[in-house]
């Protein structure tokens, strides 16, 4: 984060919330919660409520949320 605004984010909340990154990382997390991260972070889709993933969709025109496994069906011609 370069510590200015851009279309995804408003930085002054997310310094409010965190403050000095490495100090908020080093003060630890629980095992739970590492693990609901790290099954999230391979997904390779964003981390939030479904009101932020909805947002980011939005504002780079694509679907982000996981949709139904298997190969798609063709259309009937």
């Amino acid at each position: 984060m370069a510590g200015e605004d851009d279309a995804l984010i408003t930085v002054t909340p997310v310094l409010a919330l965190v403050g000095n990154g490495p100090d908020c990382l080093a003060t630890g997390t629980p095992e739970d919660e590492v693990t609901a991260l790290r099954h999230d972070e391979r997904s390779g889709r964003p981390l939030g409520r479904e009101s932020f993933v909805a947002a980011v969709e939005g504002k780079l025109g694509r679907t982000l949320q996981r949709g139904k496994p298997g190969p798609r069906r063709s259309r009937a011609a």
